[in-house]
């Protein structure tokens, strides 16, 4: 007497997307690269009669969110040290002519609230004294001041309101060399005691400021 008739079901994904499932007697099942499928195996067809692995789809789901939480982790801890900081604003510009002392003294020493400012270059590279100028600032409020030229000699026949003079060996010729020192000497009382004296550097095609520097005066007990 024969026994049970073994049977087998076979699925294979359609092109519109359905599941149709076939079920017959065992025999040898291959697929297109002639490996032999079990009986009873359930599998689905993709282009190019190719078996899909089922178990593919949750480990890359789980890769991605190990990835998400790494990048997540990342920002969090960048923005906690700050490594995210802001780009340099523009009040905070580099300080290439940097001022080093500001007196109120005249040459001769005696107390005129002169408002002699000394710049000093403390750039890599030179500053091409005829492509620059400067505005003065007393108290975070701009002055009149005009400096359109940072060449002394050019200087002399310009319109330079609340400015007596620029001197030294940085304003001297076409440029004002890295650690060369230079005097701006602004009219006299325009800077008191503990004012805020701010220099800016601007290039005069542009109007972009280059350097900014800033030092408070000192009291006349400190000279």
């Amino acid at each position: 007497m024969k026994g049970p008739r073994l049977t087998y079901t076979q699925s294979r994904g359609m092109r519109d997307g359905t599941t149709r499932y076939a079920t017959g007697t065992p025999c040898l099942v291959k697929d297109s690269r002639g490996h032999a499928i079990a009986s009873g195996e359930r599998y689905r067809l993709t282009a190019g009669d190719r078996p899909f692995d089922d178990g593919v789809s949750p480990v890359i789901s789980e890769l991605l969110l190990v990835a998400v939480t790494v990048v997540l982790a990342v920002i969090v801890a960048a923005s906690l040290f700050g490594l995210f900081s802001d780009t340099i604003s523009p009040s905070e510009q580099p300080e290439i002519l940097k001022i080093t002392s500001i007196s109120h003294y005249s040459d001769s020493g005696k107390l005129t609230y002169a408002g002699i400012i000394t710049l000093k270059n403390i750039g890599y590279e030179d500053i091409q004294n005829r492509r620059h100028g400067m505005y003065i600032s007393i108290n975070e409020e701009r002055t009149n001041s005009v400096i359109e030229t940072l060449c002394s000699s050019d200087f002399i026949p310009t319109h330079h309101y609340g400015v007596r003079l620029i001197k030294g060996a940085g304003p001297h010729g076409d440029v004002w060399e890295s650690g060369a020192l230079g005097v701006i000497d602004l009219s006299d009382k325009m800077i008191h005691p503990g004012d805020l004296v701010t220099v800016e550097v601007y290039r005069l095609d542009t109007g972009e400021i280059i350097s900014r520097s800033k030092l408070y005066a000192p009291s006349v007990f400190e000279e």
